[in-house]
């Protein structure tokens, strides 16, 4: 699990979960979101893809 900067691009505080593919368990992930739900933190679960496809969108940005 990894947990970002307090805040994310809408003053939101988030913690993300990285899987592949972004399987996740189910049962376990809406724990978590009614958790984290309670201390106003939003739990996403995102994939391994979804972080590469940013990154290589990005990269044309960042050698500017």
């Amino acid at each position: 699990m990894h947990i970002n900067s307090p805040l994310n691009t809408n003053g939101h505080r988030q913690v993300l979960e990285i899987k592949p593919k972004g399987i996740f368990d189910d049962s376990l992930r809406i724990l978590l979101e009614q958790y984290f739900m309670l201390h106003n933190i939003e739990f996403k679960v995102i994939s391994n893809e979804s972080i590469f496809s940013q990154l290589l969108e990005a990269l044309p940005k960042l050698a500017h």
